[in-house]
This record gives structure tokens, C-alpha cells and sequence, in this order.
């Protein structure tokens, strides 16, 4: 009996550790079965060729279906102020999650209105001619973030979106488009409460 508990406890630590080993994020997985990605990737593809000072539209450029990436699914903005998920009343940890859960799963939560707070974040495309404006919300340990993007209506950057890194609430309906044969989630008819 006294040799069973040392090896079950060498047992369960060895399963312990081969458990984590070469595990990959969801993020990375994601991307590499070519399914939605995080709006922090995109938004580091985007920005890695920016010019600070190449003209910028809000409205995100749309293509024709690619075969294996579904075709969004229509939506009808709804008020900002009519709060379907509300990502402000929950604790640092469960916001990450459920953006995380937004980011996976974005079929679940089309025609919702979400709003959110984090850090304002713009990108631009690789040509540097549309604008993602973006609400990052970090993790609870500040070392990983999760953010959806955000259209204001009638708005042009620079003059009315707030510094970049600026903590900002945004309210908006949640759609999908696409763009590249790729899936992309963001808030439409967004206001900044």
C-alpha cells in the first residue's frame, strides 16, 4: 500500500505534465484550419505595413464568397442602446471569455447588441485604404487581448474616434463579413456611450 501512493503520484504528475506540452491557443488553431480569427491577429496583419499618414475609410471592403468560409448572414442594426450582451458588468476574466466565446462562435451572438469596454485600437488593410477601428479588451493578466471592430456611422478617422489606446465604451449589433474569403466580426451602427 505505501509503494501504490508514491506511483499514482508520479503517475498523475507525469500525465500532468505531458498533458500541456505542445498544446496550441485556439487563436492559432483557428487560423490554421483557415476558421475566424481574433480581431488582435487580423488587426497586427494589418497594421504590420501601416503608414501613419496613408488615407483611411471606415466602411470594410466586401468580396465574393470563397467557397469554404459561409456568407454572412444578414443583419438589421438595432440600437445601441437596446443591450442584448453586456461585456461592461462582468469581471475582467469572464469579459475575455465571453469575447473569446464571441470570436468562435460569432453565428451565436449575429444580430445581438453587445457593448463592450476596452482600449480604442485602429488598423488598416496591407493597400492602407480601410479603416478597422477596434475595442481591445485584455485578459486578467494584461498580457493577452481580445477586441471586436466597430463602425461608428457617418464618422471619418482621424477627427471622430478617440487617441489610440484610449479606454472607450462601444455599444453596437454584432455582424459578420467578409473579406480576403475570410470571416470577420464587427459591431455595425456602433455608438461610443
Amino acid at each position: 500500500m505505501k509503494q501504490i501512493a508514491p506511483a499514482l503520484c508520479g503517475l498523475s504528475l507525469l500525465l500532468a505534465l505531458t498533458g500541456c506540452g505542445g498544446q496550441q491557443t485556439a487563436a492559432t488553431r483557428a487560423d490554421a484550419a483557415g476558421g475566424t480569427r481574433t480581431v488582435e491577429s487580423v488587426l497586427d496583419e494589418r497594421t504590420a505595413a501601416a503608414a501613419p499618414d496613408a488615407p483611411v475609410t471606415d466602411t470594410p471592403a466586401t468580396d465574393a464568397p470563397a467557397a469554404d468560409v459561409p456568407a454572412p448572414a444578414p443583419v438589421t442594426p438595432r440600437s445601441p442602446d437596446e443591450v442584448d450582451v453586456d461585456l461592461t458588468v462582468l469581471n475582467s476574466t469572464m469579459v475575455y471569455a465571453e469575447v473569446y466565446n464571441i470570436m468562435m462562435s460569432p453565428e451565436d451572438y449575429i444580430g445581438k447588441v453587445i457593448k463592450m469596454s476596452g482600449l480604442f485600437y485602429p488598423g488598416t488593410d496591407q493597400e492602407q485604404t480601410q479603416f478597422y477601428p477596434a475595442c481591445l479588451i485584455q485578459d486578467a493578466t494584461a498580457c493577452c487581448a481580445q477586441g471586436i471592430e466597430f463602425l461608428l456611422p457617418g464618422a471619418s478617422y482621424p477627427e471622430d474616434y478617440p487617441a489610440i489606446g484610449s479606454p472607450i465604451t462601444v455599444s453596437g449589433t454584432f455582424a459578420t463579413y467578409e473579406e480576403d474569403g475570410v470571416l470577420y466580426c464587427h459591431l455595425i451602427n456602433a455608438a461610443l456611450v
